[in-house]
């Protein structure tokens, strides 16, 4: 077997997930805001499209409008 990839350092980064869901005006789309903001790092390997396909496929339709703001919103602060 090949040897391991080591794993990057562990990094902080900090994030207003409170103004996020507020300006959402719902707190049920905190897993989806957490989740975005740690792909938008670059750190993880799926990328934004992924979790918003994810979405798309996954989510109950009447949800699929505020998880995908809920994506962007994640993604434009995290920039």
């Amino acid at each position: 077997a090949p040897p391991a990839t080591p794993a990057a350092p562990a990094r902080l980064v900090p994030g207003d997930d409170a103004a996020i869901l507020a300006e959402l005006g719902n707190r049920r789309a905190l897993n989806t805001v957490l989740l975005a903001s740690a792909l938008a790092t670059g750190r993880l390997p799926l990328t934004l499209d992924d979790l918003r396909g994810a979405i798309e496929a996954c989510v109950k339709p009447a949800f699929v409008p505020l998880n995908l703001a809920a994506v962007d919103l994640a993604a434009a602060r995290m920039a």
